[in-house]
């Protein structure tokens, strides 16, 4: 009795560790959603706050109306729930928590975006991320520069009252949006560094790793059928490590075709000009918005304009285009119109660069290099594997790994099926 008392007692142990082993992971999933809305919410109120309304006093006002004084003590309200949350959440959570929040736009771009392309096996979209990512951290400090100067600037564009502060933001800002227009010229002409790296890692490890490559010489002269079961795990743990150099030099070249056969750099070229268009009118509204604080009489309005207006008017005026509502009558004004209508010229000239003159050509022809640096690659390794193991062909290397079960066989088997 007592026997099967412990047992049906155990059996409930082990029934209970199980549920709390599926709970396991429902519970981070949820967490993690709970997580990512929470920073979603948080960046969509600060980016609505910031250039569309004024969020909190609209939904007071829609809501509580009798209750809007509330929005004068909001940094108190919201400093006294996070205190709250310290105390009865902890310091770590808490923290973890305010820095994936305040990174959440960084964590999006650079590791969520990514993995779910990655997971999806979407090869094009990852090799045209991947050619986006290095372009920006190999001008990293000239970007972090520029968006910090940028951003300070705009910041006080829209912030400051004072003509002292206003004054050097304009500047600042008509700069910045000068050089970064000079940069994407002299991207226009320069070949892209990501593909060429391509070439220099593969051939630099193929070069540098041969030795490794190279079978140990006590069983290098030995037929496989007079290898014992350790020689043979050493030569199949030699082997694994070429054939997947190759099979990936292989599975680059093809991806690399299939993306420029893709025209998936014309979306690229897409996305730079809108860019472009967003930077510009975001810099020119801020302008606008700066000169118009500095001196109302520059421009005439039917209404009393807010931000919002001078990103309309900014845009209609970076397609040359007016509206009624307002129109700049200075020659401040006027000359920051003609300014934007410069840009507007250039903005042209890069479309036209991008899509039909030079760099689509260079771009191919680049392209092609490094599809062809990339078979060389892979066929001199097949042609190492086949001398110093003594194979017929790589086929023959592959089947040999998947038959001693080696650790990279199915990776190999699966970068294989799309070659």
């Amino acid at each position: 009795m007592e026997q099967e008392i412990a047992t049906e007692l155990e059996s409930a142990a082990t029934d209970s560790e199980s549920d709390e082993v599926r709970t396991r992971p429902i519970v981070h999933r949820f967490s993690t959603f709970l997580r990512d809305l929470l920073a979603a919410t948080f960046w969509t109120y600060l980016i609505t706050k910031l250039f569309v309304t004024d969020l909190d006093a609209l939904l007071v006002n829609r809501f509580i109306p009798a209750q809007s004084w509330l929005t004068e003590f909001k940094f108190f309200i919201l400093l006294a729930v996070y205190a709250a949350l310290l105390l009865i959440a902890g310091v770590k959570p808490v923290l973890r928590w305010s820095l994936y929040t305040v990174l959440f736009p960084i964590i999006v771009l650079a590791w969520k975006f990514p993995v779910f392309i990655f997971k999806r096996e979407k090869w094009m979209l990852s090799l045209a991320m991947a050619d986006v990512a290095f372009s920006f951290f190999k001008s990293f400090r000239f970007n972090v520069v520029i968006t910090a100067l940028f951003l300070c600037s705009f910041a006080l564009a829209l912030a400051a009252a004072s003509p002292w502060l206003l004054w050097p933001a304009t500047v600042v800002m008509l700069a910045t949006l000068s050089v970064v227009y000079y940069q994407r010229f002299r991207v226009i002409f320069k070949p892209s560094g990501l593909y060429q790296m391509h070439i220099k890692v593969f051939r630099e490890l193929r070069t540098s790793a041969s030795k490794s490559f190279a079978l140990d010489e006590s069983i290098k002269t030995l037929s496989v059928d007079r290898l014992d079961e350790e020689q043979i795990q050493k030569r199949v743990a030699t082997l694994q490590t070429p054939v997947l150099f190759n099979r990936v030099c292989c599975f680059v070249a093809k991806k690399l075709r299939d993306y420029q056969n893709s025209g998936l750099n014309i979306m690229l070229y897409g996305m730079t000009i809108l860019f472009m268009i967003i930077l510009t009118t975001l810099s020119f509204s801020a302008i606008n918005f700066a000169v118009f604080k500095i001196n109302e009489g520059l421009f005439e309005f039917t209404y009393d304009p807010n931000y919002f207006t001078f990103i309309f008017y900014s845009f209609n005026n970076l397609l040359f285009n007016s509206i009624r509502d307002l129109g700049p009558i200075g020659m401040l004004s006027q000359a920051v119109s003609m300014i934007q209508s410069l840009f507007s010229f250039s903005l042209v000239a890069i479309l036209v660069t991008l899509f039909f003159s030079l760099r689509n050509q260079r771009y191919t022809e680049e392209l092609n290099e490094v599809i062809s640096g990339m078979e060389t690659e892979g066929h001199e390794m097949e042609r190492f594997i086949i001398d110093e193991y003594r194979l017929g062909s790589i086929e023959e290397a592959m089947a040999e790994l998947q038959n001693a079960k080696a650790s990279f066989a199915k990776f190999i088997y699966k970068i294989s099926e799309s070659l």
